[in-house]
């Protein structure tokens, strides 16, 4: 069964951007256009099976009471861009049985729950479920799966996984390039005149030099001023590939200078013998010194960086096999003037013909 999941908040802003000027009987509606045309366009063109809506609330979540500034300085959203919420809302209620939206977590949390729901074994789940992040519990999940350096194999161990089942991610977070451990997770990036661009782990090694199991590391290491993270201060993409290369793991690179690593074992490497002796070496050369000292003195900002982009279970999230029903979309279309999405609907409603229809 394959599952689309919608950065739901993500999109909302994206097209009501896109369609400034949409609006019928005084009501802005070009969020909704776009969004519809979007999700639309995504059913006719991947075989989804199952559609999972994952939202944010305009209330504080985990991640502020870590940093009260976190994601602070974003400007409000336009009123008439959240007249357009409720609307969709009542869309999404109409389609699909999974539409979430949890107090305390984001959307990025709800999507990281929907994919080890979807994809490893209760036991799995409930590990990471128990899992504080700076437990050293976390040896037990990964001792029998982690015996490479090469951790993009970590999510097709047979003891963990429970499905291949593809599962596409529409969003532009850059967090969840932590879900492309698993093989079968592929993130959809919207591209110029609404083309759409397939992102797997291959892409992210080839554009950041880092694994997707790195990827939380490099995170911590650069920051990022869309959500107010800090990161190392004078640590940039080029240091910080070159860094989390040599040492793997912030774990490895911390506990060499001689700083408790024990905020970074979510992503620590075992049989790491060869990245602790290359991160010693390399932090003892004279030319790592400016390196060695930025490390040191942005060790809090990192550590703060490194939870605020962790994604967290969401708990109680009960997921619903019902299939997509579009039975009230066509009304939905007519009370919002949005005809125009009318062909597209009929095309994704129509009955799919297989080779065996044909024969039988």
């Amino acid at each position: 069964m394959s599952t689309l999941i919608i950065d739901s908040s993500y999109l909302i802003f994206r097209s009501f951007f896109a369609y400034p000027k949409f609006a019928h009987k005084d009501q802005a509606t070009g969020a909704i256009y776009g969004y519809l045309k979007t999700v639309f366009n995504l059913l006719k063109d991947y075989p989804i099976d199952k559609l999972v809506i994952a939202r944010d609330l305009p209330v504080p979540t985990w991640r502020h009471q870590i940093h009260d500034g976190y994601k602070a300085g974003r400007p409000a959203p336009d009123p008439a861009m959240l007249s357009q919420f409720p609307i969709l809302e009542s869309w999404f209620e109409s389609i699909t049985k999974n539409n979430f939206a949890v107090p305390g977590y984001e959307a990025d949390d709800i999507i990281f729950t929907t994919v080890l729901k979807e994809l490893v074994t209760e036991k799995t789940m409930t590990t990471w479920q128990t899992l504080p992040l700076d437990s050293s519990d976390v040896d037990s999940l990964f001792s029998q799966s982690v015996q490479s350096q090469d951790l993009i194999q970590w999510s097709s161990m047979e003891a963990g996984m429970k499905s291949e089942d593809p599962i596409y991610i529409f969003s532009s977070d850059r967090d969840l390039f932590q879900l492309l451990i698993f093989p079968n997770v592929q993130i959809l990036q919207s591209q110029p005149k609404g083309q759409l661009r397939i992102f797997n782990s291959m892409d992210l090694i080839e554009k950041y030099g880092v694994t997707p199991w790195q990827w939380l590391d490099y995170r911590a290491l650069i920051g990022d001023s869309s959500d107010n993270l800090p990161g190392a201060m004078g640590i940039g993409p080029k240091t910080a590939t070159e860094i989390i290369n040599i040492s793997a793991d912030l774990y490895t690179l911390y506990d060499q200078l001689g700083l408790d690593p024990k905020p970074f074992l979510r992503t620590r490497k075992l049989n790491n013998q060869k990245h602790q002796e290359q991160t010693k070496e390399y932090l003892a050369a004279d030319k790592s010194l400016g390196v060695r000292t930025k490390l040191i003195d942005s060790y809090a900002n990192v550590v703060k960086s490194y939870h605020l982009s962790c994604l967290q279970i969401v708990p109680d999230l009960n997921f619903d096999n019902s299939p997509i029903d579009l039975s009230k979309s066509p009304q939905f279309i007519k009370d919002y003037g949005l005809n125009s999405l009318s062909n597209l609907l009929n095309i994704i409603s129509q009955p799919q013909v297989t080779q065996q229809d044909l024969f039988f």
